[in-house]
């Protein structure tokens, strides 16, 4: 199964369940967009996309639906960040996470 067609259709589909919340882990996702495009059992672990191929479709999927306000929600979680991070500054905190790497949506 190592046609190129095919996992770009995985990846797709896999982003779209997680973009929509169906699935909330990567691998699962993977697996059920195989099986929903006919392709499960035959697929080889190595023959799916990667993790990281799927989260830049997602945030295609989150820059296409939510656009402009996509950003914004950003910047509010960063300043809603900042300022708990200042209330907890004796405790060092940091930053992770989506936040942090701005692959957030809805």
């Amino acid at each position: 199964m190592a046609d190129q067609r095919v996992r770009r259709q995985i990846t797709l589909r896999a982003a779209q369940l997680m973009y929509e919340r169906v699935e909330t882990e990567y691998f699962t996702a993977k697996r059920k967009a195989a099986r929903e495009l006919g392709l499960d059992p035959k697929y080889r672990p190595r023959d799916l996309p990667s993790n990281r191929e799927i989260r830049d479709e997602i945030q295609k999927l989150a820059e296409m639906y939510e656009g402009e306000k996509r950003k914004e929600t950003l910047r509010d979680m960063r300043v809603e960040a900042l300022r708990l991070m200042r209330k907890l500054a004796a405790f060092e905190p940091r930053l992770i996470g989506s936040v942090w790497t701005g692959h957030v949506r809805k």
